[in-house]
């Protein structure tokens, strides 16, 4: 079996898949995440426009973030998740120096979640002999405890595809300053 469904096998085993949101909620609410998985959606509050307007920003901070740090790095754009895991392992791989917009999953877990940024860095992986780390953009000056732990979760999920847990993992703030 090829890393690729490796990754994947194990999905539609469980309704309930943790991602870096569910544990950027859980941090705000554990009840935030409990509703999210089992009120009906019917009953959920829409998205107010403040809401709206901040994952908007936050939307607009990533894309200049992305340029102004990462300019050469490959840009990921795919049909579906799936497709773009798929692609992002093969690019791994490769070796290329960084990706931006990253599916990764690992559903054996029932875990997944979309990095901002995946760089290189020279170690041992499944890929070879290098190994990523991530590197998550946010629009606040301050780097909140939710931001952490949602950055931890990344970086152990992205341990258990490529074989190697990094032992550190970056967040760049709205004023672009890295992180470690």
């Amino acid at each position: 079996m090829d890393l690729f469904e490796e990754c994947l096998a194990g999905r539609h085993r469980s309704k309930f898949t943790v991602t870096g949101t569910t544990i950027g909620k859980y941090c705000l609410s554990p009840f935030i995440v409990w509703c999210n998985a089992f009120a009906p959606a019917e009953e959920m509050e829409p998205q107010s426009q403040y809401q709206h307007l901040l994952f908007e920003r936050g939307i607009e901070h990533e894309k200049k973030a992305v340029s102004e740090l990462f300019g050469s790095a490959v840009h990921l754009s795919f049909e579906s998740l799936e497709d773009g895991f798929k692609l992002a392992l093969e690019l791994c791989k490769k070796g290329v120096s960084s990706l931006t917009n990253v599916p990764f999953f690992f559903l054996k877990d029932d875990i997944y979640g979309i990095f901002d940024v995946l760089e290189k860095r020279e170690g041992r992986s499944v890929f070879g002999n290098h190994y990523y780390v991530v590197k998550e953009i946010k629009s606040a000056k301050n780097i909140k405890h939710e931001y952490v732990l949602q950055c931890a979760f990344y970086n152990y999920l992205l341990g258990k595809v490529q074989g190697f847990v990094p032992d550190k993992f970056y967040l760049i703030n709205k004023e672009l300053k890295e992180f470690e």
